[in-house]
């Protein structure tokens, strides 16, 4: 069963008005402007239980984890000379390019930005994201301690995804900053997946694993670490949201330094990023000494 909640303005409406308004727009018979998103859920709380609105979201999740281990029992089954870790990576791959693809049109197009909007309350996408990816958060973090194949850092980056998302959820509100920061996650998933794949058959050593191991190091710097601060300097300065967010925010600009620094010790990225500094320094030198001989040619041939 699919529930679409269209959006009611909380200053326009109230007590009795406002529940009959929100059962015309949840029957699909009114049709209210995009920019009252944000006060949706004043609205729908006055005519849905919150117990209701509680079941629905745990419904959602529920339906999220078994897709997600259906979709991995289905890979095991048409797949199963690559082995379980192949199989759940490419779980993974799916749902990075799925999820970062959702989250970019919530946050860039549907609204509200997250950057100005920090703690408002949920849209009805917002929620269908969270449920989406909360189910995925679920079964990845039961794998990876039954396989025990993911070290520290990797869990507790599961841990404050899933804490995160619980909290909006149970809040209603924040869901604008968590979907923004599973944005700058799941941005870099793909990659590191990519990286996996290409290392366990072989071609990491290949122009192809130069190009994944550059993409990877452009987006992370960028995204994670260099719009993430500024998402974090945004949620810090807003009073709307509360401090538990605000600490879940801290957590997991905390956990992006400390993958980074993982990702940095890693031998083969060692090496790639050496083999670049060292080539870009080289290429600085030659190109000097080219421009100095050029300069005695002229010299010697002016005098």
């Amino acid at each position: 069963m699919h529930f679409s909640f269209q959006i009611v303005h909380k200053q326009q409406l109230s007590g009795a008005k406002c529940t009959e308004r929100v059962l015309q727009c949840c029957s699909g018979c009114l049709e209210v402007p995009k920019k009252d998103k944000v006060h949706s859920e004043s609205c729908l709380k006055q005519s849905v239980p919150v117990h209701m609105v509680s079941l629905l979201q745990a419904s959602a999740v529920a339906c999220s984890l078994i897709g997600w281990i259906s979709l991995y029992a289905s890979l095991c089954h048409l797949n199963g000379r690559r082995g379980y870790e192949w199989n759940c990576r490419l779980v993974t791959l799916f749902h990075g390019v799925l999820i970062a693809c959702l989250s970019a049109y919530v946050g860039f197009v549907d609204g509200p930005w997250p950057f100005t909007h920090p703690g408002s309350l949920n849209t009805p996408l917002q929620l269908q994201v969270l449920c989406l990816s909360l189910g995925y958060f679920v079964f990845d973090m039961c794998w990876c301690i039954y396989f025990q194949t993911e070290g520290a850092v990797m869990l507790a980056h599961h841990t404050m995804s899933v804490l995160g998302i619980v909290l909006a959820l149970w809040l209603g509100e924040s869901a604008t900053e968590v979907n923004a920061v599973l944005f700058g996650s799941e941005i870099t998933n793909p990659l590191l997946q990519a990286r996996w794949f290409l290392r366990h058959a072989g071609l990491y050593d290949t122009l192809a694993g130069d190009v994944v191991d550059f993409l990877f190091v452009v987006l992370f710097s960028g995204v994670r670490i260099g719009v993430g601060t500024w998402m974090l300097c945004c949620e810090l300065a807003s009073p709307r949201p509360c401090s538990l967010v605000k600490g879940c925010g801290v957590a997991m600009y905390a956990l992006s330094w400390l993958f980074m620094e993982f990702q940095w010790r890693d031998p083969p990225f060692q090496t790639y990023i050496t083999k670049g500094i060292r080539e870009f320094i080289a290429k600085k030198l030659q190109q000097k000494q080219t421009d100095f001989m050029f300069c005695n040619v002229h010299f010697s041939f002016v005098y």
